[in-house]
């Protein structure tokens, strides 16, 4: 979860509601609840300061606008200020407005089997579906790969004077450098054999797995965070899926890359992290025991 963050002007925030929502003079509250945004409660709105680490695309929330516009109610779409965005800028950061719904994401005992398969529906309704809006195709790419090289080479070097943790994500960088080296080269054979044959490219959310699922106290299933909307193929959002014990049909190599690509990029931005400035607060210890589900 991320912590606060100075930078990010609380007051401004509320302006926005208010100029935009009608909302009054609602103080917002930072919650952490989300590793990809800072988010904010608000009376009846959900502020959501975007993070968007592989890149910042309005275009996908314009098109969750739009899917929920025509009748996927299990988009849970931002929704459009007086202006007609969905969004917006405040602190020179990216902010979606969401309406705030009384929903539960943590599922300790996992998804029931009547939740799964309305999961499944969902997605299979998302890959079905199209909208106006430009949403970007899958190019195969990996753009933390700059991010993923430098951070690499200064662990090798040595990062204990980056801070508490540098020396310790050092060791484990230098002691994983085959396996590393190994998950590079069986990503680019991948990245060549899904770009020879893509197949059918649909619309998918990169993500349909909790905490992005959420069940209303009615039991309706709601889909939210809609940043990572790509034009892919259905393996893309497999990949999740498969984690819950949803098994759709799907090909190997391309599974593969959307699995190698996960653990590439947290790979990359832990690893940047750490060789980096940083105190050792308790962000970074989550962080730090993120990595370790990768490297041992």
């Amino acid at each position: 979860m991320l912590l606060p963050d100075p930078s990010i002007d609380v007051g401004k925030l509320a302006e926005l509601l208010a100029a935009e929502f009608s909302s009054g003079q609602l103080t917002p509250i930072f919650v952490p609840a989300g590793g990809d945004s800072w988010c904010y409660r608000a009376g009846p709105w959900w502020v959501s300061v975007r993070r968007d680490r592989q890149g910042h695309f309005p275009a996908n929330y314009e098109a969750a606008r739009e899917l929920r516009d025509s009748g996927y109610e299990f988009v849970l779409a931002p929704v459009r200020g007086r202006n007609g965005k969905v969004v917006h800028t405040v602190s020179r950061r990216p902010v979606v407005v969401t309406e705030f719904v009384e929903t539960r994401s943590n599922f300790r005992d996992g998804l029931t089997r009547e939740q799964l398969q309305e999961l499944t529906q969902a997605v299979d309704a998302l890959h079905a579906a199209s909208v106006t809006v430009d949403v970007r195709p899958e190019s195969f790419d990996l753009p933390f790969a700059d991010e993923l090289e430098e951070a690499l080479a200064r662990a090798v070097a040595g990062a204990g004077a980056a801070g508490p943790l540098g020396r310790d994500v050092s060791n484990v960088v230098r002691r994983n450098e085959a396996r590393i080296r190994d998950w590079r080269e069986e990503i680019a054979d991948c990245q060549e054999r899904c770009r020879a044959a893509p197949g059918e490219l649909v619309l998918t959310h990169g993500e349909p797995d909790p905490p992005n699922v959420m069940i209303t106290p009615g039991g309706e299933l709601l889909l939210l965070d809609w940043g990572d909307l790509l034009r892919a193929p259905p393996e893309r959002d497999a990949l999740a899926l498969r984690a819950l014990g949803i098994a759709p049909p799907s090909r190997s190599h391309v599974l593969r890359f959307y699995e190698l690509r996960w653990i590439l990029s947290e790979v990359a931005e832990y690893v940047s992290r750490f060789t980096g400035p940083h105190t050792g607060n308790a962000e970074d210890l989550e962080k730090r025991g993120e990595l370790a589900r990768y490297l041992s």
